[in-house]
């Protein structure tokens, strides 16, 4: 396949790294802008942003940056509710996770020692889209035991009924989550 002068352009390291830094700096504004009203997604936008300039930062080179289509796939979902454009609900949050995930395998590959193959990166991406799935699944219990919240919990007193209702609530979510994070790890071929 020949190449053409775009996709000449965005293989030159100046080009992507200077479409990247303007991924990352959308990425920071909508962190900056949903500190207060949404502080648990400007965490994760904060944590996209930085670890999409960690290469940067490490090497010292602004130039040194991950591919910005990656970048944008991991921004997508945090542009989408900074910008309140209506999403799947959770669906957009393990998409945002497993972004987050696949954007740490990926520099893990590129910028340490680590080598993966692509069958163990998708790997790794699934299992931590669905661990961070199960981490956010306690979280939520602890608090609702602690505080007396029902974030996760029905309210009490709690009938067998609803008790069974948030446990299959719950085994869907991971069941979302494992499907979210096959889905962007991809189907590659080795």
């Amino acid at each position: 396949m020949d190449a053409t002068p775009v996709s000449e352009a965005l293989r030159d390291a100046r080009v992507n790294a200077a479409l990247s830094w303007t991924v990352l700096a959308s990425v920071a504004a909508a962190a900056a802008a949903s500190a207060v009203a949404d502080p648990v997604w400007a965490g994760l936008a904060a944590c996209v942003a930085l670890l999409g300039a960690l290469p940067a930062l490490v090497r010292r080179s602004l130039r040194s940056m991950l591919p910005f289509e990656l970048l944008a796939l991991a921004a997508l979902p945090v542009l989408a509710r900074a910008l309140d454009i209506p999403g799947p609900g959770r669906a957009t949050t393990y998409f945002a996770v497993a972004a987050v995930a696949l954007v740490l395998a990926v520099e893990l590959d590129a910028f340490t020692a680590v080598e993966m193959n692509v069958p163990f990166a998708l790997l790794f991406v699934v299992l931590a889209t669905v661990a961070a799935a199960g981490v956010w699944a306690v979280a939520r219990y602890a608090v609702d035991v602690v505080l007396g919240t029902s974030f996760l919990l029905p309210p009490r007193p709690a009938t067998e009924a609803a008790l069974a209702a948030v446990e299959e609530a719950l085994m869907v979510e991971f069941l979302l989550s494992t499907v979210v994070g096959v889905g962007a790890g991809g189907p590659r071929s080795p």
